[in-house]
């Protein structure tokens, strides 16, 4: 996709955050870029992502523990297109 395009259509984005403190700080110029290029983040991780990002103003999905990342944003996202 084209940057230009990304910026005017405002492209959502779901994004499943590293389950390390340090992983998720080194994702942060990333996730950066992706919303200065026009993406409308939503990010899904640990219950602790949500109190480190916050300053960012991106929602924050808890994860519930005990699933497998792939299992959990599965889940989370089959919730979200019931309702």
């Amino acid at each position: 996709m084209h940057d230009a395009s990304l910026a005017r259509s405002g492209v959502p984005l779901r994004v499943r955050l590293p389950n390390w403190v340090g992983d998720v700080c080194m994702a942060l110029p990333a996730l950066r870029e992706l919303e200065a290029r026009g993406a409308v983040l939503s990010l899904a991780g640990r219950g602790w992502a949500g109190d480190l990002l916050a300053g960012h103003g991106w929602p924050v999905l808890k994860l519930p523990s005990g699933l497998r990342a792939g299992a959990a944003v599965s889940s989370v996202a089959h919730r979200e297109t019931e309702l």
